[in-house]
């Protein structure tokens, strides 16, 4: 698993964790699928996006 710029698996854990967010989560409905962070800060959501994003839009499916 990962992503495109970052293909190791639990890089977004690392990540986040580093951070101080308390995890990542994702649900889905009918309609929609949603993914969530919560981040101590802004320094350390605006440190996590750009791995968080990546993952989003350019998953490595397996």
């Amino acid at each position: 698993m990962g992503s495109e710029k970052y293909p190791f698996k639990g890089i977004l854990s690392t990540i986040a964790n580093r951070c101080m967010a308390s995890g990542e989560n994702g649900w889905t409905c009918q309609d929609l699928t949603a993914y969530t962070l919560n981040t101590v800060g802004s320094e350390g959501f605006f440190k996590v996006l750009p791995v968080y994003l990546d993952h989003v839009l350019s998953p490595m499916l397996t």
